[in-house]
C-alpha cells in the first residue's frame, strides 16, 4: 500500500488491478524463476520475492516491494517494451537507493575517459549478465535516470513512458518528452557525471 501511494503519486499512475506478490524461501525463488544469483526479485506479471525467513518487513524488503511495484506500474504505463536501463532506474529511484562516494567517483572517471556506454547498449535485458556486469548496468541505469529526473522533473519522465507506450522508439519518445534528443540528453547526462 505504501509503495500504491508513493509510485502512484510521483507518476500519477493507479492500477486499476490487484498486483500478487508471492514471497518464497530463498532456494524455492531460483527454482521457480531461474533467476540470476544477483536477482533480488522479479517482476513477470506478478511481484516474486525471497525473504529467506523474514517473518515482518524490514528496510531491505521495503526496498524491494518498492523496487518490483515500479516494475509493475511501468509495464501497466507501458505494456510495450520499455528500455531497461529506464526500467531499472526508476525502479531503483523509487526504492530509494543513492550512489555511494565510491561509484560516484567510478562513473567521474569512466565519463572523463570517455568510457560510458550509450544508452543504447543498455537497453536489452540485464538477465544474461554476470554480478559485475549488471552492477555496472544498473549503476548507470540509476544514474541516467536520477540526471532525467533532477533536470527535466518527473512529469516529464511519465510523459517518457506514455510516448513508448503509443509505440515511439526510446529516441522519439525522450526526444517528444523531453525536447531535446537522446544523444543530447546523453551528453548532458555524461558531462554530470565529471
Amino acid at each position: 500500500e505504501d509503495a500504491y501511494g508513493e509510485v502512484g503519486r510521483a507518476l500519477s499512475y493507479y492500477p486499476d488491478n490487484e498486483i500478487a506478490v508471492i514471497l518464497y524461501s530463498n532456494q524455492q525463488f531460483q527454482d521457480v524463476t531461474d533467476a540470476p544469483g544477483w536477482s533480488g526479485g522479479i517482476y513477470d506479471g506478478k511481484i516474486r520475492i525471497p525473504i529467506g525467513g523474514i517473518e515482518h518487513e524490514t528496510p531491505g524488503l521495503r526496498r524491494l516491494l518498492l523496487h518490483e511495484y515500479t516494475h509493475a506500474v511501468v509495464r501497466a504505463i507501458t505494456p510495450r517494451r520499455v528500455p531497461t536501463w529506464l526500467n531499472e532506474g526508476l525502479a531503483q529511484y523509487f526504492e530509494g537507493r543513492e550512489m555511494d562516494s565510491h561509484q560516484k567517483e567510478m562513473l567521474r572517471q569512466l565519463a572523463q575517459a570517455g568510457k560510458v556506454p550509450a544508452l543504447v547498449e543498455l537497453e536489452g535485458s540485464f538477465m544474461g549478465l554476470n554480478g559485475l556486469q549488471a552492477n555496472y548496468a544498473y549503476l548507470l541505469s540509476m544514474s541516467a535516470v536520477r540526471h532525467m529526473v533532477d533536470r527535466y522533473g518527473m512529469y516529464r519522465v511519465k510523459m517518457v513512458l506514455e510516448e513508448l507506450s503509443a509505440g515511439r522508439d526510446s529516441s522519439r519518445a525522450i526526444d517528444n518528452a523531453l525536447m531535446i534528443s537522446l544523444q543530447e540528453f546523453e551528453l548532458g547526462w555524461k558531462r554530470s557525471l565529471e
